[in-house]
């Protein structure tokens, strides 16, 4: 059997660090508040919000850049831009929305390695958050 591509890894990555952002957002019960309008939902309803787009891979397993989000607030509404970044400020602290925003022009190309160990990591942490 062939080696994984790097889509198909990205994509295990993305299930597994959407999982990892849902569960550190939420509670004990399993219920996060959305990081832009507030709604309480439980981590299975909700989204892995990216402030700026997973299309920038330098950000798109980015912590900081990715929070528990509504599907309205996320898909519906263009990700709620400006609340965003205010409510990140809040969460991390000033200029965080900033920072991220100034990083989105950097380029960065995953490798095989790099996103087998990435989803190794996040796998790790959601274990951690269960």
């Amino acid at each position: 059997m062939g080696k994984a591509s790097v889509s198909s890894l990205k994509k295990k990555a993305d299930k597994v660090f959407s999982q990892f952002v849902r569960l550190r957002d939420s509670d004990s019960n399993g219920y996060l508040d959305c990081i832009t309008c507030g709604k309480n939902l439980h981590y299975k309803q909700a989204h892995a919000g990216h402030f700026v787009s997973r299309r920038v891979n330098v950000l798109r397993y980015e912590p900081l850049n990715v929070n528990g989000q509504c599907a309205t607030c996320n898909t519906y509404n263009q990700g709620e831009q400006y609340a965003y970044s205010k409510a990140l400020d809040m969460k991390y602290g000033v200029g965080t929305a900033d920072s991220l925003h100034k990083r989105r022009f950097e380029t960065h190309k995953f490798t095989v390695g790099e996103l087998e160990e990435l989803i190794e990591e996040y796998k790790d942490k959601v274990k951690e958050e269960l």
